[in-house]
């Protein structure tokens, strides 16, 4: 019996497939297990999808459980408390938060939705965000940084382990350095302004 091309391509796709699901869960386990399962007070998670819509229910507090994210039509996948629509470069809710999430938003090319643009793919842009995270956040409060080190080579373990050392991150002692299949997963407190 001559197995046909097509089928071992499928059949090699639906293997590779669920390999990746199942290094995502491991970031992700951590990510609600131990990051969010911690936290109470005021919360941002920084970019949503169907696969985060649940988060809320995992910190102490979901009613101050808050979300943004710069695609309109991913709302539906925010906080049922309170979901920004934006842009996190310029996001100024007026005031500041226990605890910031900005888990899988850096390193990687952002999905681009049309008529959008991602703006934090770039080493640049990058650095802003992790500024302005720390702006928004109280002293005492916590950030929680997951770029991912796989999809952009330049942007790998070695990369992060040395970014993750630099201003604004300085600021912060740390929590957690951990490696995921995917993701960083660094957990900080902020200790100074």
């Amino acid at each position: 019996m001559k197995i046909k091309p097509l089928v071992i391509t499928l059949f090699l796709f639906s293997f590779l497939h669920i390999n990746i699901d199942a290094r995502i869960l491991n970031d992700r386990e951590w990510l609600t297990k131990t990051y969010l399962a911690s936290l109470e007070g005021k919360i941002l998670f920084v970019g949503v999808n169907y696969y985060n819509a649940d988060y809320h229910t995992y910190v102490k507090t979901p009613e101050t459980y808050e979300t943004l994210d710069f695609i309109p039509e991913r709302s539906k996948f925010g906080s049922p408390y309170k979901h920004h629509v934006g842009d996190f470069l310029t996001f100024d809710p007026g005031y500041k938060y226990d605890h910031i999430c900005l888990f899988g938003v850096l390193g990687h090319f952002g999905e681009i939705a049309e008529g959008q643009s991602y703006n934090m793919d770039t080493e640049n842009a990058m650095t802003q965000a992790l500024e302005h995270a720390t702006s928004l956040l109280k002293i005492g409060g916590t950030l929680q940084v997951g770029p991912n080190r796989i999809s952009i080579p330049k942007f790998n373990t070695a990369y992060w382990q040395t970014r993750l050392k630099k201003y604004p991150l300085n600021k912060y002692s740390i929590i957690s350095n951990e490696f995921g299949a995917c993701n960083m997963l660094w957990w900080g407190k902020k200790i100074r302004d």
